[in-house]
């Protein structure tokens, strides 16, 4: 099987290059089976402040990378802030454009479903220990103190976005929209407590009900991934948060 990986120097798609035989580069003459796309800017505010390069790196560059593959299917990573409903979000639960972030997101996954391909709105990413990007978990890890909030939301592990992947890969099942993350959910603050409960580190912790974001659906909704758990069996949060701590310990 042959796969196209796009962004494999993020913190997603350096670990699905670590355990996927995918090219990095498009090899001329070659017929690709898969294009897995990891790209795209992740800020909401940077890409309100910058909107053509939101567009390019959140849409268009699936568009521009599968015309030179066109014959490969699309496995790309969209995002739960694509919601504006409150409460426990399906994925056909109401969505925004308001921001460019959001919009160019819901481009990408019109396209990709489309073209037959399959998108997955991931939550709060953990797990790769070769990364160095900012993630709540290894924020909280570096920190003596830190403030965090009691908004709930879905930790994904970059294993638990690995195993659907294989599944798909060994299936070409999957079609459309899929919400995706571990099972089970939590806050901010009570994500991190867990963490140091589990290995004693005794961060100074300060509590406020919410952070303050420049984007009105933060904190408002989760997501269901009852309809992906149907199809592949998902791992509560904390077997992956446990065995990523035990591994960077």
């Amino acid at each position: 099987m042959n796969i196209f990986l796009l962004g494999s120097r993020g913190y997603l798609g350096s670990y699905l290059q670590k355990h996927l035989n995918a090219d990095t580069k498009i090899q001329e003459g070659k017929a690709y089976d898969y294009f897995l796309n990891c790209a795209g800017k992740p800020v909401l505010e940077y890409c309100e402040e910058h909107p053509e390069e939101s567009y390019v790196s959140n849409f268009d560059v699936i568009r521009q990378t599968h015309k030179q593959i066109p014959e490969a299917k699309i496995i790309s990573f969209s995002s739960y802030y694509v919601y504006d409903d409150v409460g426990y979000c399906s994925e056909n639960s109401n969505t925004t454009n308001e921001y460019n972030y959001t919009k160019h997101k819901l481009q990408a996954e019109e396209y990709v479903t489309e073209s037959g391909g399959v998108s997955f709105r991931i939550g709060k990413l953990f797990g790769n220990p070769e990364s160095q990007q900012t993630k709540l978990t290894d924020v909280f890890l570096k920190a003596d103190k830190i403030t965090l909030d009691k908004v709930l939301f879905n930790p994904t592990s970059v294993k638990q976005v690995l195993s659907v992947i294989l599944h798909e890969l060994n299936t070409n099942s999957l079609e459309g929209v899929y919400n995706l993350s571990n099972k089970g959910i939590t806050s901010h603050l009570n994500y991190c407590r867990y963490i140091d409960d589990y290995l004693q580190t005794r961060t100074e912790i300060s509590i406020i009900e919410q952070m303050p974001k420049g984007f009105h659906n933060y904190g408002r909704f989760l997501m269901s991934v009852e309809k992906l758990n149907k199809v592949v069996a998902l791992t509560p949060w904390q077997e992956d948060l446990r065995e990523y701590l035990e591994c960077i310990a």
